[in-house]
């Protein structure tokens, strides 16, 4: 099932790259040796500090636009691509979420920030909490967006949507995974982002796509750990996500003490991009 849902969420990652590139990344990119590898980055924005991580093949550009700008008004902004991913070089270590976790830190310690408020969005959420559990005296206030514990105790997608995500080459499918009908219709602007032609092989690294899936697929979670957590956490989800369902979002706020629960009604996977003003104000507020 876990390899199932995974391949589904490599589809729906090369779909996003289908949209425009904002104007935002318009900037030079920034690279940095970070131990054996290359890291491509950008920095948006002065005040505390800020680092978002990733989905699944997802290069920096994946952000949403919309919430990169609002949060860089208030806070520095850094995003980056995971190792192997966009113009981030990779090397021969067995690749694994804790690894990548490993670089966020590394890429954080050698530009220069001595901690940072951590986000991370659905795979980047897995990169996040281990981020948060392994370097805690890097770590200032976690969001997790759109994810899960991981391991046996997450909660998969029904059998009948992963059947409906096979389907998510056709352009109708992949915005009923994203959105709900009603919301698609009356924001036909917005769907039309991810409606064009795209595939894995422009969406990323082939081998940087095969390392995540390897990663995730071997990732034992972190549910026995979450207690442990100490960072004050933002929890957000859509409560109509197919892809991590929403029950997944009570795993992590019973476990992890000091965590706040938003539930976003009608929101599905693609929450950040139907909610971006909703979303950047709830994080200024809980990062302020």
């Amino acid at each position: 099932m876990k390899n199932s849902v995974l391949a589904v969420i490599a589809l729906l990652s090369a779909s996003l790259f289908a949209q425009d590139v904002p104007e935002l990344y318009s900037a030079p990119v920034k690279k940095v040796q970070v131990g054996d590898k290359r890291m491509a980055y950008k920095v948006f924005g002065k005040g505390s500090p800020l680092l978002m991580i990733a989905g699944y093949g997802s290069p920096l550009e994946s952000w949403d636009p919309y919430v990169v700008s609002a949060l860089s008004k208030e806070f520095t902004v850094i995003v980056f691509d995971n190792r192997g991913i966009g113009r981030s070089t990779t090397s021969n270590a067995t690749p694994s979420i804790e690894l990548f976790a490993k670089d966020a830190a590394d890429l954080v310690r050698t530009i220069g920030f001595e901690k940072v408020s951590v986000m991370g969005w659905s795979m980047g959420g897995y990169i996040a909490q281990e981020f948060a559990l392994k370097y805690p005296e890097l770590t200032g206030k976690l969001i997790l967006l759109s994810t899960s514990c991981g391991g046996s105790e997450s909660i998969p997608p029904s059998d009948e949507k992963i059947s409906m995500l096979q389907n998510m080459g056709d352009p109708e499918v992949l915005l009923k995974v994203l959105f709900l009908t009603d919301w698609t219709l009356a924001h036909l602007e917005v769907a039309a982002r991810f409606t064009g032609s795209s595939s894995q092989e422009e969406s990323g690294d082939q081998r940087g796509i095969s390392d995540q899936y390897t990663a995730a697929g071997s990732w034992s979670g972190t549910f026995e750990r979450l207690k442990s957590i100490e960072s004050e956490t933002i929890i957000i989800t859509g409560t109509d996500d197919i892809i991590v369902p929403a029950k997944n979002s009570l795993i992590l706020a019973e476990a992890i003490e000091n965590s706040w629960l938003v539930r976003l009604n009608n929101g599905r996977h693609g929450a950040i991009y139907q909610f971006p003003e909703k979303i950047a104000g709830l994080l200024i507020a809980f990062l302020k």
